[in-house]
């Protein structure tokens, strides 16, 4: 993995080297990536793996979570408990309701500084899907979301490393799920993956790439201690 100074630096691991390969190294920087799946499917070890890479390359990151209390420990864990003074590099922001995510994400561009290269939502839908179910204010939610992808891709055009993640919903009448805000969601990303759990095996499945919808490619991986690990149990 390149490290900051020793070459031009294009992507940030996303921790599965078969799923870096297929998106050209993994998370991009200029480039925003999707990971939806049901809880439990593995969300957000992909986003602190991810993360912990960054933070490996000598880079800072911005985490937004919607988590309670955020899991710092976890990127430790991932980095190596030896190496703790370089969690610092991650910028954590919680996301209590979605008027505050409304107010970090108006004002990103004073948090991005040159060092920083990725950028972390998890989950992008878990304050949004709060509000919609209140009809009065789902319009302009939808509108607001759509705002803040918009500003996000606008900072990844310079040249930082997106990763949101999205919660699914059921489609009525139907035995599938589709991830929350799909429309809007699928527009601005470039990269969709989703995740996939059957008992107790695991898999990534690459929607889109560059843009472009593909024939689905199905990974397995494993969570262990120090992030992923392609294959099943």
């Amino acid at each position: 993995m390149e490290k900051a100074g020793e070459g031009e630096v294009k992507a940030i691991s996303l921790g599965l080297s078969e799923v870096d390969r297929i998106l050209g190294g993994g998370v991009r920087l200029g480039e925003m990536v999707l990971i939806y799946g049901d809880s439990g499917t593995g969300k957000t070890s992909f986003a602190m793996t991810t993360t912990a890479n960054c933070i490996s390359m000598g880079f800072n990151a911005i985490y937004f979570s919607s988590e309670k209390p955020f899991a710092a420990e976890r990127i430790i864990e991932i980095l190596g408990k030896n190496r703790m003074e370089e969690a610092k590099r991650v910028i954590v922001f919680m996301l209590d309701n979605f008027e505050k995510q409304m107010e970090i994400i108006d004002r990103l561009e004073y948090f991005i500084t040159p060092k920083v290269k990725l950028i972390v939502i998890d989950t992008i839908t878990s304050q949004y899907r709060n509000v919609i179910a209140d009809r009065n204010v789902g319009i302009k939610a939808n509108k607001e979301l759509n705002k803040q992808l918009a500003l996000l891709k606008t900072a990844s055009k310079k040249g930082i490393a997106v990763l949101i993640t999205g919660q699914v919903r059921d489609i009525m009448g139907e035995e599938r799920e589709e991830v929350v805000a799909s429309n809007v969601l699928k527009y601005w990303t470039d990269n969709i993956l989703r995740l996939e759990k059957y008992r107790d095996r695991r898999y990534i499945v690459v929607e889109k790439i560059g843009g472009k919808i593909v024939p689905e490619i199905r990974i397995p991986f494993r969570i262990v201690e120090r992030g992923i690990l392609y294959g099943g149990i």
